[in-house]
């Protein structure tokens, strides 16, 4: 069995750069959710009251996974229970364990540990998970072997756009005659009537206020008829997300999309560009300006750059709204994975959360087949 290293500490997290990021290059999953640079952003700002939990899993002191964790309070009717999530659980779309070339004997080792006598933990929580990731089966499987509980169940869908051809052919085919038509009038319109300046930006020098005037957007809003707030509401995801600006500009990652409208910001996108991959984050805009639909102006003059730049796919992250709707047809499945620690808080977290589910109408859930009852 592999033997396990915990690292709780931010100078050792750190530390595990080299071996992180060529275990992420390995990996089935690799996306820019994963990389050290957002998980160490995510636990500086974002860890506050939490136990970092990093595991490391090694044979002859080579490092062959990592199962990025950490440790945290989970409330439920008044009752205190602990879980254990994967570091950036909450703001990351696609999340994964770097369990290396062997999978399901990287998360045995790694569920050995964490079942030590003194474990306080009740639930491990793995949120969005790619479906076709390798961790799913592994986790099953070393459940199956140790007799945990393990429930695997739908968690969110991404829809994402393959770039195989140039813009003009995909505007071409991907859109009747008649809507074509309208999108160019609109571009028109816009050009003529409010004098458009759209801007790509890929780095932040220093003193730049970017970042200011697109968390100054009002962004309070309504989504399905409930209310919303921006990822800049508190003063934690604001660090954060500065952290993020300027760690991915340092890294050529950044990719924020403005629409400045006679000269004021109409409309933004926080987006990164990774691997051949864009990633279509977050978008908000200035509903003074709402009837000239500045978010899709926006977004359809980051479409044709994507292609331009030759990148080899869109990706507009989870969520199904209809707006994504428009670009592409396809979509990813992400799984939610749970598992159970022994005993009586297992059980009982199990059932408040399977009550919740039923309550939630959440997805039909997949018990892994030989699992002992908590």
């Amino acid at each position: 069995m592999l033997t396990v290293d915990e690292v709780s500490r931010t100078d050792e997290l750190e530390a595990l750069r080299g071996v992180w990021e060529d275990l992420q290059a390995a990996s089935a999953t690799p996306n820019v959710f994963l990389t050290i640079d957002w998980a160490l952003a995510w636990w500086l700002h974002l860890g506050a009251g939490r136990r970092l939990r990093v595991l490391v899993l090694r044979n002859g002191g080579r490092a062959r996974g990592i199962l990025p964790l950490f440790e945290g309070p989970l409330w439920r009717r008044l009752f205190p229970f602990r879980k254990i999530q994967i570091l950036g659980t909450g703001l990351s779309d696609r999340l994964d364990l770097l369990v290396g070339d062997d999978p399901t004997s990287s998360v045995e080792s790694a569920l050995s540990h964490l079942l030590e006598p003194t474990a306080s933990w009740d639930l491990l929580d793995l949120r969005e998970i790619p479906e076709q990731s390798p961790t799913i089966e592994a986790v099953r499987a070393a459940c199956a072997c140790l007799g945990l509980r393990c429930e695997i169940s739908p968690d969110s869908e991404s829809p994402y756009l393959p770039i195989d051809s140039d813009w003009e052919t995909f505007f071409s085919t991907r859109f009747g005659r008649e809507r074509r038509q309208q999108m160019r009038r609109k571009a028109r319109r816009l050009e003529a009537d409010a004098n458009p300046t759209f801007s790509i930006i890929d780095s932040l020098p220093e003193g730049s206020t970017t970042l200011q005037r697109l968390m100054a957007v009002k962004q309070h809003e309504s989504y399905r008829g409930e209310e919303r707030n921006s990822i800049f509401s508190s003063e934690a995801k604001r660090a954060f997300f500065g952290e993020i600006a300027a760690r991915f500009s340092h890294r050529g990652w950044l990719h924020l999309g403005v629409l400045d409208l006679g000269g004021e910001l109409a409309a933004f996108r926080f987006s990164f560009r990774y691997a051949g991959t864009y990633y279509d984050y977050y978008h908000g805009f200035d509903r003074a300006f709402a009837a000239r639909s500045p978010g899709q102006a926006l977004l359809g003059h980051m479409m044709q750059d994507c292609f331009r730049r030759g990148l080899r796919e869109v990706d507009f992250l989870r969520g199904t709204e209809p707006w994504k709707a428009v670009w592409t047809d396809r979509r990813r499945r992400h799984m939610r994975v749970r598992v159970f620690r022994p005993g009586p808080r297992g059980s009982a977290i199990r059932l408040l959360l399977s009550a919740n589910d039923r309550r939630s109408g959440g997805g039909d859930v997949a018990t892994a087949p030989g699992d002992a009852d908590a």
